[in-house]
């Protein structure tokens, strides 16, 4: 099974904020005790476990047989993983039984493993590291809403560990891609909200990407998305931006707080259309930056344009969150790298 770091703390204390994380994570969770008695079950797991009533004592042998690839496909009512893992629940041993669903096609021996990297994001009126853009590498046995969902636990406890690490500087603000329509299922919101509270980290300070493709086709769900996303605190911008027929129809009707310009826009030179999308995205009031920086000239011309922020091979490879981190905190005894401003980056 693949590693679910977002999932179950070893040790963590009972309150609404666990039981919120363990109702939020994108995988059926089963709590028992150590003679097997069911203390919590969530949601998810009562479409792919067997019965396990809160109260039921479930012999261990049958949670351990669930293990075996051979025996799931009889005991759970879809294709899934098992994974036993100890745990404290009201400060007594516990153990959490996490199933998540196979997905035909996954090789979970060959793929690669999920790999987070942070690449910086600047201020382009003072190259100044605004925030990071997280990379995704890997993961490719991970169905598109475990994945999106792991990324953003890796991302928020990212920023909680600059926050406890830093002094004197606020913690960056992290903009996470969601290309695929898991950015759009129901019960994300809720998720970054429990996992942000388990983490300590604002969700003011992250933001979802939606792409442009993806929002302008499904417009109420994206609606009703981005519009949960914001209500509690996370900024949400339109992704890859200035390609599609209905670009600047989505930029007015979708609740959005920012707008990025795609890569091949800037590296074609499509100053007319920047310069339109700029435009009108600023006087929507919404934050604008730019991917596919990559030279100087086209930094300044950008910067020319009225275009805030960007992205790009002329501001470094993406890095290791520690290398990131070494960015925004000021060197003892002077200044490192720019630290990150106030403004909002998207």
């Amino acid at each position: 099974m693949p590693e679910a770091d977002y999932a179950i703390p070893d040790e963590a204390p009972f309150d609404e904020g666990l039981l919120a994380l363990l109702e939020a994570v994108p995988m059926g969770v089963v709590v028992v005790d150590t003679v097997a008695r069911v203390l919590f079950r969530n949601g998810a797991a009562r479409d792919i476990a067997p019965p396990m009533r809160v109260g039921e004592a479930i012999p261990f042998a049958k949670l351990i047989d669930l293990r075996s690839d051979a025996r799931q496909q009889v005991r759970l009512a879809v294709p899934a993983d098992i994974d036993i893992r100890p745990m404290l629940w009201e400060g007594e041993p516990a153990y959490a039984v996490c199933i998540q669903r196979s997905h035909a096609g996954a090789g979970h021996r060959g793929d690669a493993p999920l790999v987070t990297l942070f690449r910086p994001i600047v201020d382009l009126s003072s190259t100044r590291t605004a925030g990071f853009l997280v990379v995704v590498n890997g993961g490719g046995d991970l169905d598109e809403d475990s994945r999106l969902q792991r990324v953003i636990a890796r991302s928020t406890s990212a920023v909680a560990e600059w926050a406890t690490g830093a002094t004197g500087v606020d913690p960056p603000q992290l903009a996470i891609e969601a290309p695929s329509v898991a950015a759009l299922q129901p019960g994300l919101a809720a998720f970054i909200d429990a996992v942000a509270r388990r983490a300590g980290t604002p969700t003011r300070r992250l933001w979802i990407r939606i792409a442009e493709d993806i929002a302008v086709a499904n417009p109420a769900r994206a609606q009703r998305s981005l519009g949960e996303l914001r209500a509690i605190g996370v900024r949400v911008a339109l992704d890859r931006f200035g390609t599609g027929a209905s670009s600047l129809e989505a930029l007015r009707e979708l609740p959005l707080d920012g707008v990025v310009i795609d890569a091949e826009l800037v590296r074609r030179g499509d100053w007319a259309v920047i310069q339109t999308v700029v435009s009108v995205a600023r006087h929507l009031g919404l934050t604008v930056s730019a991917a596919g920086v990559d030279d100087p000239s086209t930094l300044a011309r950008l910067r020319a344009l009225g275009c805030r922020f960007g992205e790009g091979a002329a501001f470094g490879a993406a890095m290791e969150a520690r290398r990131a981190f070494g960015v925004l905190v000021p060197r003892e005894g002077g200044v490192g790298e720019p630290t990150a401003p106030a403004t909002p980056t998207p």
